[in-house]
């Protein structure tokens, strides 16, 4: 199976370096820069495509990503919802770090904040569980969730999930064996 994700568009929190978590932002009007990337990321993915299934999270912010793409019907995945930072969000990075010290980075798999990481690596593995019988998925995500399918790819768990910076707007590609 071939995963083809893309992070949501930017929204006014990415914008204020703010952490969104669960919180339902709106994203915020595209630049004309920002028109460009996605005019460009449009060839890329027709290029890749075409796709057996559509995914995005319940948040509003990966269903306008989608729609601004042209895709106007993707089915929403609870599984695909962003990591809950809890009290966290609204924060940003640097004051959050200030709070929960190196075990950001060091210690990933112990991080308990609004849900523990380890639940966002069940709900990583459960989603592909659940589109392995798919050749070609397309998917709307979040940058900790993506973060963590890289880590999960990359090193079979969440070590490094923190260890990653992903761009609103980026497209990654996973190549899994078919189910």
């Amino acid at each position: 199976m071939t995963l083809i994700a893309l992070r949501h568009l930017p929204t006014g929190w990415n914008l204020a370096g703010r952490l969104q978590g669960r919180a339902d932002t709106s994203i915020a009007v595209p630049t004309a820069e920002q028109q460009e990337t996605i005019r460009q990321n449009r060839i890329a993915l027709d290029a890749l495509g075409p796709f057996d299934a559509i995914f995005c999270s319940t948040r509003k912010r990966t269903l306008q990503t989608a729609a601004v793409y042209g895709f106007d019907n993707p089915m929403t995945e609870a599984l695909l919802d962003e990591f809950d930072f809890g009290r966290y969000e609204g924060w940003t990075r640097d004051e959050m770090l200030a709070d929960v010290g190196d075990q950001w980075l060091n210690a990933t798999h112990t991080l308990v904040l609004g849900e523990k990481m380890t639940d966002l690596e069940m709900r990583i593995r459960k989603f592909l569980a659940r589109v392995s019988s798919y050749e070609r998925v397309l998917m709307f995500g979040h940058g900790c969730w993506l973060r963590g399918l890289l880590s999960l790819q990359q090193c079979g768990d969440m070590r490094d999930t923190n260890r990653v910076m992903l761009a609103e707007n980026q497209i990654l590609r996973f190549d899994f064996p078919s189910a």
